[in-house]
């Protein structure tokens, strides 16, 4: 599952958003600016402590 995330400008920032989905148990098989693959589908409310999350940190899950 591919996942699109705004506001990604840098190697820190991938590390922080690979870190959170670490945290939120979260399996990325691949972190790059914009855009996270998960090794599987994210459940509705995963998906919404992860929008959550995100947004705390500055970054912003784009939907479409």
């Amino acid at each position: 599952m591919k996942l699109y995330i705004k506001n990604m400008v840098c190697n820190r920032c991938i590390m922080v958003v690979e870190n959170e989905l670490r945290n939120l148990n979260l399996h990325p098989t691949s972190v790059t600016l914009g855009e996270v693959t998960l090794d599987k589908a994210l459940e509705d409310k995963d998906k919404e402590k992860l929008r959550q999350k995100l947004e705390s940190l500055g970054f912003e899950l784009i939907d479409d």
